[in-house]
């Protein structure tokens, strides 16, 4: 869902290896609401290692998150799910352009799973 960051929005260098480095606001500025629900029904889920990622963005070298009001991203779980919980959030990105743009979320790291949604 397209949408405009105000004044408060902060943005971060997604493609920044290994630190968190204030990005910058591209052309395009986009939400993914993502609904996470835990299908246990006996344990948790802590959502540590749960990362997102976009691409065919126009320029995949350039990609900031963003962060303002309702658009948490990443940064906006709670410390866990409970069993049989569901939790929704809006993962906001800036990018050169979203005409057909990729939305990649992996789930518990490189041993979980991945969901990819392109348009």
């Amino acid at each position: 869902m397209p949408f405009t960051p105000g004044e408060a929005a902060t943005a971060y260098d997604k493609r920044a290896e290994y630190t968190v480095r204030e990005g910058e606001l591209h052309q395009t500025n986009v939400y993914f609401t993502v609904t996470i629900r835990n299908l246990s029904t006996s344990q948790a889920f802590s959502p540590d290692f749960a990362f997102s990622d976009v691409a065919e963005t126009g320029a995949d070298g350039q990609v900031s998150t963003v962060v303002e009001g309702d658009v948490v991203g990443m940064t906006g779980w709670p410390q866990e799910i409970a069993s049989g919980g569901t939790f929704t959030l809006k993962d906001g990105y800036s990018v050169k352009d979203a005409t057909a743009i990729e939305y990649t979320l992996d789930i518990d790291g490189l041993a979980g799973r991945s969901f990819s949604f392109s348009r």
